[in-house]
């Protein structure tokens, strides 16, 4: 081999090395791509995953700890402290005493519900109102009678202090005092009024401390306007009202804006004042008891909160008992929770039960009428709800026992029902069915495919009508044109109605007899053989 050829195939040698190399290179560069776009796919689909909104509120409440007993206990304790505080402020105002023992002349008048006002008094299944027992009034006699003895004792307590009494009878003039308020406390708490009312006095005393402070803005708004000192602007209302005469030309308004602002001013101090009377407090006063009932309310409302986080789980375990009973599973999580909340409302730490087995039977009760509510495209009352359900469990009873399906009379014996209730309960508790329900697999025809439409044309009818006014059409054609007329108005054919011999010679001015002689004649050329067979196919079908 000559050295030629030998540099020749050295270099060939090392250029495939090269081209093998780099090759190996892009398929590494490659490999890495692809690995890399799959972890990114994984991760979209892990995050898309993590959106899912069950899996979401799932993993929210598995981070809430749970309460045991004695924490429950604390939790309850917290509830009922901030409950006292805002009762406290209540039962020790004139106002809050005066909504409570107005209460019999609103339930009696319909103002009030009875459900609405006490702990004893239920929504029935129906949602109306029991009648109020003569007792429950008994009992605002009994608060009406301790807030006369406060009030008495208050009194008492003044005059002395008036008459600047010795300790020993201003010290025995309050513990009459105490004594009497401790009545009045035990007589509204035997009342059994619902937190719900409670709750309903101090939002009338939280709406008179807005309207307060809306028209004390109002006031000061107007005073800013007027770029005046507040001592000038009251001194300059006060000429205007008693009608003397005041120089505008170096103030920054004229005299029809200050009657304006005079009129604001005075029209808010009367609500302000009209607000006072009512509550019997000045305003100060009122709005230092309104922040005290705030302060309650949230007290209260920190340990509601506590208590229903720590128990979400427990609704999600009931809810997962009733799936596929016609709402989703986040509905029932959801309307579980509103049992849940309406348990904390109700609960009684002194009672010594667990909040768990007390909140089961409120959530299983929320859960429950919910379904029979909203789970039906048509709703049916609670009351048939459950009929239909003792109905259901008798009729499978009867199939165990009969070896058949029960008829209506049979599950009536068996229940000692009327079996005409039996018979529309069963009628009431069918579901209804989409008509675009898809039927077969290739889900290109609906239910609503292969019902009849009873208002539209059966297609072969109308084909045998039309083909009989096509022959009828033409037989007539071969009579004389009055003779045809005549038919067609007598026996009304393309007519609205048929008509008499009389309404027939009117119309062509001759006789009855001759308009019948005509009539007679056109129906035996008809008659005939070969014109009759053509109409007789139509006869016969």
């Amino acid at each position: 081999m000559t050295e030629r050829s030998q540099v020749m195939d050295a270099n060939g040698t090392g250029s495939e090395a090269v081209a093998d190399e780099k090759e190996r290179e892009d398929l590494i560069s490659e490999r890495k791509k692809r690995r890399k776009a799959n972890r990114l796919n994984r991760t979209r689909v892990e995050s898309w995953r993590d959106l899912d909104p069950v899996k979401m509120y799932l993993k929210g409440i598995g981070e809430v700890s749970l309460l045991d007993r004695a924490g429950e206990v604390a939790v309850a304790k917290e509830i009922e402290a901030g409950r006292k505080e805002c009762f406290d402020i209540i039962v020790t105002s004139t106002a809050g005493i005066g909504m409570i023992l107005e209460l019999p002349e609103r339930l009696i008048d319909g103002s009030a519900r009875a459900r609405e006002v006490f702990d004893e008094y239920t929504p029935s299944a129906d949602d109306s109102d029991m009648p109020v027992a003569p007792e429950v009034f008994a009992r605002f006699d009994r608060v009406e009678a301790a807030y006369k003895k406060v009030c008495k004792a208050q009194d008492k307590l003044v005059d002395l202090a008036e008459q600047q009494a010795d300790d020993a009878k201003l010290d025995k003039a309050r513990k009459k005092l105490d004594a009497a308020q401790e009545k009045l406390v035990e007589s509204i708490h035997g009342a059994q009024l619902s937190q719900r009312f409670f709750n309903e006095i101090a939002n009338r005393f939280k709406d008179a401390m807005d309207n307060i402070q809306r028209c004390e803005r109002r006031i000061e708004d107007r005073y800013r306007r007027c770029y005046v000192r507040r001592a000038e602007l009251e001194e300059l209302m006060e000429k205007q009202r008693a009608g003397e005469e005041i120089n505008f030309s170096k103030l920054p308004f004229d005299e029809r804006y200050l009657e304006q602002t005079r009129q604001v001013v005075e029209s808010s101090r009367a609500i302000i004042e009209s607000i006072e009377q009512e509550f019997h407090l000045p305003k100060d006063k009122l709005i230092e008891k309104v922040l005290l009932i705030k302060a309650g309310e949230r007290r209260a409302d920190r340990g509601k909160a506590e208590m229903i986080r720590a128990n979400l789980r427990l609704v999600v375990s009931i809810a997962k008992k009733y799936v596929n009973r016609g709402m989703h599973f986040l509905d029932l999580i959801q309307e579980g929770n509103i049992g849940l909340m309406r348990a904390v409302e109700k609960f009684e730490y002194q009672r010594g039960h667990k909040f768990s087995t007390y909140a089961t039977w409120w959530i299983r009760q929320a859960i429950t009428r919910a379904i029979a509510d909203q789970a039906r495209t048509i709703r049916i009352p609670v009351h048939l709800i459950e009929t239909i359900n003792r109905i259901s469990r008798t009729s499978r009873e009867l199939e165990q026992e009969l070896g058949r399906e029960p008829n209506a009379k049979e599950i009536a014996e068996k229940l000692d029902m009327e079996i005409d209730s039996v018979r529309r309960a069963l009628r009431i508790s069918r579901h209804p069915v989409s008509l675009e329900t898809p039927v077969g697999d290739e889900d290109d025809s609906q239910l609503g495919d292969f019902i009849e439409d009873e208002k539209a044309a059966d297609p072969a009818e109308e084909a045998f009508t039309q083909n009989l006014k096509d022959e009828t059409k033409s037989l007539l054609a071969s009579l004389t044109p009055r003779e045809e007329k005549i038919l067609r108005m007598r026996f009304g054919i393309g007519e609205k109605t048929d008509h008499t011999l009389e309404e027939v010679g009117q119309d062509f001015n001759l006789t009855r007899e001759r308009i019948r002689q005509i009539e007679a004649k056109a129906l035996q050329k008809l008659r005939q053989p070969e014109k009759a067979a053509d109409l007789k196919i139509f006869y016969e079908n």
